[in-house]
């Protein structure tokens, strides 16, 4: 009976010294593949977050630039309230504070950055 459980325990350790080195290698299979990937996600994770260069301030300032235009087209075609001008002079306000930092820019700089808030 005895020599019956030491061949048991021989099998049993046997049969983890062949699994073990299966197992491990497995492990090390996964982390190198897990490593790759996630190392490569985060690149392209970071890579598409940097690659936007849209000017969000400059966009907001054609964006409040198209309302003053369009309000003030609305405007041309009657009668004027008081309440109507009121709120020209907010969107003018609200454009002059917008678009401060781009008074001065050049043309081409300008329709290169407004062709990126179409985007």
């Amino acid at each position: 009976m005895e020599s019956n459980a030491l061949n048991q325990k021989e099998i049993n350790s046997s049969f983890k010294n062949i699994l073990k080195p299966f197992f491990l290698e497995r492990l090390f299979l996964y982390l190198r593949f897990m490593k790759k990937y996630v190392f490569g996600f985060s690149l392209l994770l970071i890579m598409t977050s940097c690659s936007s260069r849209r000017d969000r301030q400059f966009c907001e300032c054609l964006a409040i630039g198209d309302e003053l235009n369009n309000h003030s087209a609305e405007l041309l075609k009657g009668e004027v309230t008081k309440g109507q001008a009121e709120e020209l002079k907010i969107l003018k306000d609200k454009k002059k504070e917008a678009c401060a930092a781009y008074e001065n820019m050049s043309g081409p700089e300008m329709l290169k950055r407004k062709s990126e808030c179409g985007e």
